[in-house]
C-alpha cells in the first residue's frame, strides 16, 4: 500500500508539486522496509522530462540514502 501512495506523492512531485517533498521524506523515515522500491523508482525516472527535475531528484535520492542508513542500509538494493 505504501508504495502505490509514493507513486502518487512522487507522480505530483515530478509535475511540480514541491509541497509532496516532505510526505515523500516522511515515508522514507517511516516506510524503511520500502526504501528499495522507492529507491528503484526515482532511479527510473530519474531524469524523466526535463534537466531541472534531476536536483529534486539528487535531494530525494540523499534523503533515502540518509534515512537507509540509520538502520538498514544492508538491506538496500536496487538492479539495472
Amino acid at each position: 500500500m505504501p508504495f502505490f501512495f509514493f507513486l502518487s506523492i512522487y507522480g505530483l512531485y515530478l509535475e511540480g508539486n514541491v509541497n509532496m517533498q516532505p510526505i515523500i521524506l516522511d515515508l522514507f523515515k517511516k516506510q524503511r522496509k520500502y526504501l528499495s522500491t522507492f529507491l528503484r523508482v526515482i532511479l527510473k525516472n530519474y531524469y524523466y522530462e526535463n534537466g531541472s527535475i534531476i536536483e529534486l531528484n539528487n535531494y530525494l535520492l540523499y534523503k533515502l540514502l540518509d534515512a537507509a542508513s540509520e538502520d538498514n542500509e544492508e538491506e538496500l538494493n536496487w538492479s539495472f
